[in-house]
């Protein structure tokens, strides 16, 4: 079947869904839910240094990117259904029309499902969920959305979860196992950003006073088929809120016996006055390419944490050096009932063994909402690195001894996120 067919296939799966909700609806049950949802998010940035920097000659790039996604949910008292379509595309990479039955050459088109999982209560608060879903503990160090990628992250995973409301005591086991295509034999896995096997456990102590939460996870994946190729990670999460919010942050991780040992350790402390809240923090992840083993944030939010601008762990190389990552982040609420939010964020990074610096971040973001469901944001940063953060990118030793230069970065984005349909009984 051709790429073209199966998007109109596609849409036509969704033009039926859309239609037969109000008959599903009614139908339904006495504790059953529908709903059907959507969103639309273009985003345009300038990136004159984005993630990599821009060298002499070379000129910055204007784009626009956009994410479309329709959902539909059910739900009844024994089970819950999530099925997500999503689009991501490049404004410009699909022609305007096509001609003769052709389909777009492009390749920028990203049609399928970011959603698609079974939610089965078991009893005892015990809930089993099966299928493409999304996986966020704790504070996304090591599993998280992603959000700020518009194709977002998503695994194909068995999750079994507890979460009672009387108890301060929430549980998740998961795992997977995946195979790049239908084989009938066991074949070699290399998918790039994949994995082969995926085990994790995870637990959090939360008091109903809400003022403390710690937490604990333990992860085994192995990034190829070979049996030797596991990558075990175990961490600790530790937060209090009152009368400063706290957060202390520790993980190990290892490749199995003798191949050494890496960790993160993260640390933060904020206070908030009025409209304001002002934090001081630093992250520091192992790493310096000869001794010490360089610890991997494998499916992080990464760019929450280490700079806007993505220079490190997210989505853009630095080598095995590791990182030390010194913030100081404002942040304020304005406008009516406060709803509006910005914030400025300086970073100072060195390597992961204090050896070099590597440069310096400033990260300014907005956000306001327009109208229910309608969110504007947009941001600008700045960003200062050494010659040794050059080389870190691969850079040769002529670019390398001029440094980068100030890099910036800017962007602006419309996120419309409406409920289309809700019934409940």
């Amino acid at each position: 079947m051709s790429q073209l067919r199966k998007h109109l296939l596609v849409v036509f799966s969704l033009g039926l869904l859309v239609f037969s909700m109000p008959v599903l609806a009614q139908k339904a049950s006495n504790s059953s839910s529908f709903s059907l949802d959507a969103q639309v998010r273009p985003r345009t940035e300038m990136r004159g240094g984005y993630r990599t920097p821009l060298l002499e000659g070379q000129h910055a790039a204007v784009l626009t990117d956009q994410r479309t996604r329709l959902g539909v949910r059910y739900a009844d008292t024994g089970f819950e259904l999530r099925v997500n379509f999503q689009d991501v595309r490049v404004w410009g990479a699909s022609p305007t029309m096509t001609t003769g039955g052709m389909e777009p050459s492009s390749g920028q088109v990203n049609l399928g499902l970011v959603e698609a999982w079974a939610s089965v209560n078991l009893g005892q608060s015990w809930k089993l969920t099966a299928g493409r879903q999304i996986i966020s503990l704790d504070n996304e160090r090591y599993f998280g959305t992603v959000g700020w990628a518009q194709t977002g992250r998503v695994h194909d995973a068995l999750m079994l979860r507890k979460s009672d409301d009387s108890s301060p005591w929430k549980w998740t086991l998961g795992g997977s196992y995946g195979q790049q295509q239908a084989v009938l034999i066991d074949q070699p896995f290399a998918l790039p950003g994949a994995y082969k096997a995926l085990a994790l456990a995870h637990g959090a102590y939360e008091p109903q006073d809400g003022v403390s939460r710690i937490s604990g996870l333990l992860t085994s994946v192995q990034r190829t088929a070979s049996p030797h190729r596991f990558e075990h990670t175990a961490g600790l999460t530790y937060s209090k809120k009152a009368p400063w919010s706290l957060v202390l942050e520790g993980y190990v991780q290892s490749a199995g016996a003798g191949a050494g040992t890496g960790y993160l350790l993260a640390g933060s402390l904020s206070t908030k006055t009025g409209r304001h809240q002002w934090t001081i923090g630093t992250d520091w992840l192992s790493g310096d390419q000869e001794n010490t083993v360089a610890f991997s944030p494998s499916f992080g939010t990464n760019h929450r944490y280490y700079g806007l601008m993505d220079y490190f762990y997210a989505g853009s190389g630095h080598g095995s050096v590791g990182l030390m990552d010194h913030f100081v982040k404002w942040a304020s609420t304005f406008g009516d009932g406060n709803t509006a939010k910005h914030s400025l964020t300086a970073h100072y990074f060195v390597k992961g063994d204090a050896s070099e610096m590597l440069g310096w971040e400033l990260d300014w973001a907005l956000s306001k909402p327009l109208h229910p469901g309608v969110t504007f944001s947009c941001g600008a940063s700045v960003l200062d690195g050494t010659g040794d953060l050059l080389e870190l990118k691969g850079w040769t030793e002529d670019l390398v001894a001029e440094g980068t230069g100030i890099q910036s970065w800017g962007w602006i984005m419309l996120s419309v996120n409406p409920t289309l349909f809700s019934q409940s009984k």
